[in-house]
């Protein structure tokens, strides 16, 4: 790898660090609701077995990207090298996969992971999709390491599709459980705290039920539309499922 290539590597990865960290604490935000840290949002609790699932699955497409590449070469013996090069990063990596999805789903509450299981169950379905996809991927790759000489293109692309429809997969899942939330037990994803606390601006869960939306909403100019609604003056009780 030259210069240009670790340098893009590094960048890379430090994205991924970073981004992940975002999107894990609101999902997990652990000790943060107590304390309010940085550190504390940031290596919350799903926080190192998401950074390494990403990883892995990030040097698996980068092995399919080499099938691909491999698959225009019309040197049989040069793309036969490169699909087995490829395969030995997409491979393993896909082996490793189900202990990293395993430690990630024993990281969230179980609680949270239940709540894809109830009315709409959209979650679990995606998970059980995800494994299907990435037990097809595995599949392929393997079949491709087999056979290098005669890998195509339409084969290559198609192995990419499944993959790329496998991470799609887990990041729905990763959504739906975090749902109603915007950072879980904290904030809704309309805006409204779960608790009241400095800053809320009033826009709380308890505010809501008891004064109603219009009294309470911050994005709320006229605070006297609807009067004369019979609906208006009796607020419904909010819940997780709301």
């Amino acid at each position: 790898m030259n210069g240009f290539g670790w340098v893009y590597f590094i960048t890379a990865f430090a994205s991924m660090v970073v981004i992940n960290g975002i999107i894990t604490f609101m999902l997990t935000p652990g000790h943060w609701i107590e304390d309010h840290q940085f550190w504390s949002a940031i290596i919350n609790p799903t926080y190192l077995p998401s950074l390494l699932f990403r990883f892995c699955m990030s040097l698996a497409l980068a092995g399919i990207y080499a099938l691909i590449t491999a698959s225009v070469q019309r040197d049989a013996a040069l793309k036969t090298r490169i699909v087995r090069w490829g395969t030995l990063w997409t491979v393993p990596s896909l082996l490793l996969l189900p202990l990293c999805a395993r430690w990630y789903i024993h990281a969230i509450p179980p609680e949270q992971w239940a709540s894809t299981r109830g009315a709409m169950p959209t979650g679990t379905h995606f998970a059980t999709l995800a494994c299907i996809l990435l037990a097809v991927t595995l599949i392929l790759a393997v079949l491709a390491s087999l056979w290098p000489a005669r890998l195509h293109l339409a084969f290559s692309l198609i192995v990419a599709v499944i993959a790329f429809g496998a991470m799609d997969s887990f990041e729905f899942v990763r959504e739906s459980v975090r749902k109603p939330y915007v950072i879980e037990n904290y904030l809704y994803a309309n805006s409204l705290y779960a608790a009241s606390m400095p800053g809320d601006g009033g826009f709380t869960v308890d505010n809501v039920n008891s004064a109603g939306v219009l009294a309470t909403a911050r994005w709320i100019e006229d605070r006297s539309a609807g009067k004369g609604n019979p609906g208006r003056d009796r607020p419904r009780s909010l819940s997780r499922g709301v």
